[in-house]
């Protein structure tokens, strides 16, 4: 048995195979498709197997992004695409290859790192902790939108420029280039729909669906609250059914509108984050204060399960003694954290 390693360029095929084969056994397409800045032979030195001769058993994937909130700028380590074969299960090789993934995100010098599972219990025992916050709104019936008409279309055929342009608006996510956003845009089974205003200028878009995952899920979009909500009933009216948009926490106006008009709410967690370099995040989350004229609370006696919900939420609890002492916890505090659904893995 050989690994965790890095795949050669000649075994690169070979990994897909045995992804799809896994993970993907009912679809027309490959995984790689679907993850086109992960799964790619220019992210193999973040891709790891364990072999037995020519055979894989195991695999997984490290994806680093560069992530932007409005008081730090994270470097977080996305983890994704683990599995290991039936016949080889029960003896330890999930657990070496994912230790192996978060070793090379400590050297690559990642913050945190970032996973979406079930199996909560498993990756509890490795370090991560369910954190952040996500909430899901029903949309099953029409909204009430105001401002001008605008023009909705569902084409992936769109410049990829205007999109990252919508993008660069946004207060916090990963960093993206018109390239990027030219193969996600290729990702089979997702339709991409947008509203457009009278002078040609693209005023939302959203994204549904990604390969076999997020069905009847808005996972990405951007745009001018009006115009979303143009766009919602224009993509409700298609699909003549009910679907669910996804949204951060901190998208306060849009969150707000939509609940004005009764969609339904739900709650939930961003995913399980694992802090990878404490010190840098600290000393990050120390200099937001500073900028703010406060300082960080004492943190001293968290374990890092604690300090992960502390951070990043959803603990409140864990704040509210602080609250008097640092007037500007609540400012900063939870982190405004998020990743669209174009960067899970």
């Amino acid at each position: 048995m050989e690994g965790p390693r890095s795949p050669t360029e000649n075994e690169f095929d070979l990994v897909m195979d045995f992804l799809d084969s896994r993970l993907r056994p009912q679809t027309e397409w490959s995984i790689a498709q679907e993850y086109p800045t992960a799964l790619t032979k220019t992210n193999l030195h973040n891709m790891r197997i364990i072999t037995d001769e020519s055979r894989i058993l195991s695999h997984a994937v490290l994806k680093p992004l560069i992530v932007k909130t409005p008081h730090v700028v994270l470097k977080v380590g996305a983890i994704g695409s683990v599995v290991t074969d039936e016949s080889a299960r029960g003896q330890g090789l999930s657990t070496k290859i994912l230790a192996s993934c978060l070793e090379e995100a400590q050297k690559q010098e990642c913050d945190i790192a970032v996973l979406w599972t079930d199996l909560h219990d498993f990756y509890r025992r490795l370090g991560f902790e369910l954190a952040g916050f996500e909430q899901s709104y029903l949309i099953d019936k029409p909204l009430a939108a105001s401002g001008p008409a605008l023009t909705c279309k569902a084409t992936n055929q769109v410049d990829p420029a205007a999109i990252h342009r919508l993008m660069q608006k946004r207060s916090v996510g990963a960093h993206r280039t018109p390239e990027d956003v030219k193969r996600f845009l290729q990702i089979p089974n997702s339709k991409l729909y947008t509203a457009w205003a009278a002078d040609g200028r693209l005023e939302a878009f959203a994204v549904e669906g990604k390969g076999a995952d997020l069905r009847d899920y808005l996972h990405e979009w951007s745009g001018s609250v009006s115009g979303l909500l143009h766009l919602f009933n224009f993509i409700l009216q298609s699909k003549g059914t009910a679907f669910t948009l996804i949204t951060p926490r901190h998208s306060q106006a849009l969150n707000s509108a939509l609940e004005e008009r009764g969609a339904f709410r739900h709650e939930g967690y961003l995913g399980m984050i694992k802090i990878i370099n404490k010190p840098a995040l600290i000393e990050k989350v120390s200099r937001a204060f500073a900028a703010l004229g406060d300082t960080l609370p004492p943190i001293t006696a968290l374990d890092d399960s604690s300090l992960t919900r502390f951070l990043f939420g959803p603990n409140d609890d864990l704040l509210a003694p602080h609250f008097a002492s640092h007037p500007r916890c609540q400012d900063i505090l939870p982190l405004r954290f998020w990743l669209w659904g174009w960067d899970s893995i």
